[in-house]
């Protein structure tokens, strides 16, 4: 503990207390803290608040959070509490085994797990924890058992914790079900998306836009908070991913209930198009390798569909001949993964074959829009559109595009869909793309096109990854490889804003709940005053 010594019982008057506060040093221990406090808060001395700040939120609240609490409310200090939380869920695994710990009183410690806060601990060393200070003072502390292990995340546990748990735990009846439910969660890892609560998500959680950049195996994945100015906080990670059998960079990404699926792409051994399949969970921060496509594909798309599951669509099978030569298969082949069972769905052939089509899922219906086609007789690239259900036999022809366009972005929202940029045929180059500049929106109601103000030239292309945050369109715009711009797309306006730089060789966008460190925990502990 940080000692500022101060004798107040040598100065009676508050004249005498001034001087040395504002010339002194000052000792704050459990004895002295109030009076600290009240002189500190009388006289609007900053400095001695935040000491005093410091000293409840990291020190005093391990004898008595109460009086914590209490002093915090009494003499205007703001959020303490928060300030309480947060240090003590950081600081969990360097305290949860010292002798404080243990004195730790019950509303700080049931605060702490009620409350979504970060904890630097796996579930299972919270339940430890939980269980050694149960067992400190059992005559006193057994009518908190219950409600303190009913705060257990029991999905988090490993399947292995899960059968090694004591009778001391397995036999409460209010805990039954809940051990059941993660026995359920665990049974099969597919279905894990399929449950997304407060029970299966890692404490302390938020909402991030991540990107994902990088080549080869090297990949940066950058955490951009939603809840604040996403220019603050934001947390990066290196990332190697040779364990994977596709290549990220290549693979394309879906989130589904509270997962990150990547699909196809090309395979990191031979280059050719890969069929693997894999999900990432952010809460339990690890890979599954699942139930591979029924064709390798690359450059195709993914696309969630809300409680039904994950399609892919389309693309190219890259593939090497019996006689070792390079072939590209045009795919029109559609499936749908089914995260119950584990295994992929043939869903109705397209119209014809087509890769880089923009596809997103609006209404109950799949709607795959443009792409370049191997059929002679269409433009490249296509302005064609078509829609099919899940229980669909067949696929519905819709209006065309009024541009054609490929490796474009598609984004449902309220009810309609919105396509930006992608590349379209260069008028100079036949076998060139330019940058397609033309925004539209498509009415499913009315089968109709409607043309928006058309991107700046100057914004770059915009690229097939985007995202929505609630009522928000955000799309990521490239010139080259090296300079990526995040955008915002104003539906009030129909017009897209100016960029906020963003990186290089990005190649994911996603949305999606993860949990770190409070990096703003000085902030909490100092004084708002």
């Amino acid at each position: 503990m940080c000692l500022f010594l101060l004798r107040l019982s040598r100065y009676s008057s508050a004249i005498h207390c001034r001087r040395y506060f504002y010339h002194g040093y000052v000792t704050v221990d459990a004895g002295n803290a109030e009076g600290v406090v009240e002189v500190a808060r009388f006289f609007h001395i900053k400095w001695l608040i935040d000491i005093a700040r410091h000293y409840l939120a990291c020190h005093l609240c391990w004898e008595n959070y109460s009086l914590v609490l209490h002093l915090a409310d009494q003499y205007v200090l703001g959020d303490v509490r928060s300030a309480v939380l947060s240090y003590v869920g950081n600081a969990f695994m360097q305290m949860s085994s010292r002798p404080k710990f243990l004195r730790l009183q019950f509303e700080a410690l049931h605060d702490l797990l009620a409350d979504d806060w970060f904890i630097a601990a796996t579930e299972w060393e919270i339940l430890r924890s939980v269980l050694r200070w149960l067992q400190h003072d059992p005559a006193e502390r057994s009518v908190h058992r219950v409600p303190l292990l009913q705060l257990i995340r029991f999905p988090l546990l490993e399947l292995s914790e899960l059968d090694i748990l004591g009778s001391d735990v397995t036999e409460i009846d209010e805990l039954v079900e809940l051990i059941a439910e993660a026995r359920h969660y665990h049974s099969i890892p597919s279905q894990r998306c399929l449950y997304p609560s407060s029970h299966t998500a890692a404490r302390g959680s938020l909402p991030y836009l991540v990107l994902y950049s990088g080549m080869d195996n090297s990949n940066v994945v950058e955490y951009r908070p939603l809840v604040a100015d996403p220019s603050a906080d934001i947390i990066r990670e290196e990332v190697n991913t040779e364990f994977l059998v596709t290549a990220l960079e290549f693979a394309v990404v879906a989130v589904f209930g509270d997962c990150l699926f990547v699909a196809g792409g090309y395979s990191q051994k031979h280059w050719c198009s890969s069929a693997a399949f894999y999900c990432y969970s952010p809460h339990r921060r690890c890979w599954t390798e699942l139930s591979v496509m029924h064709d390798p594909r690359v450059s195709h798309a993914l696309c969630s569909a809300d409680t039904f599951g994950l399609y892919a669509v389309a693309g190219i099978n890259h593939l090497v001949d019996e006689l070792g030569f390079d072939r590209e298969v045009y795919l029109d082949t559609v499936e749908l993964y089914d995260p119950r069972d584990n295994l992929w769905h043939d869903a109705p052939r397209l119209p014809f074959a087509v890769f880089n089509a923009g596809v997103a899922f609006c209404g109950d219906r799949l709607y795959v829009t443009g792409g370049i086609s191997d059929n002679p007789e269409l433009t490249v690239p296509v302005p064609h559109v078509q829609s099919c259900r899940p229980t669909d036999d067949g696929w519905t022809i819709l209006s065309d595009m009024q541009h054609e366009r490929h490796s474009h972005s598609v984004i449902s929202l309220n009810d309609k869909l919105y396509v930006f940029g992608g590349l379209t045929a260069d008028p100079d180059d036949t076998m060139g793309f330019v940058n397609q500049l033309e925004t539209e929106v498509y009415d499913p109601a009315a089968d109709q096109w409607t043309s928006l103000l058309p991107v700046p030239a100057d914004f770059g292309r915009i690229l097939s990854l985007s995202v929505t945050v609630g009522e928000q369109i955000i799309l990521l715009s490239s010139f080259g490889k090296e300079y990526f711009s995040l955008r915002e797309f104003d539906e009030e306006t129909g017009s897209i804003t100016e960029g906020q730089p963003c990186g290089s060789f990005i190649h994911k966008v996603a949305v999606y709940e993860a949990s770190f460190p409070s990096r703003k925990l000085q902030e909490l502990i100092s004084s708002p005053a």
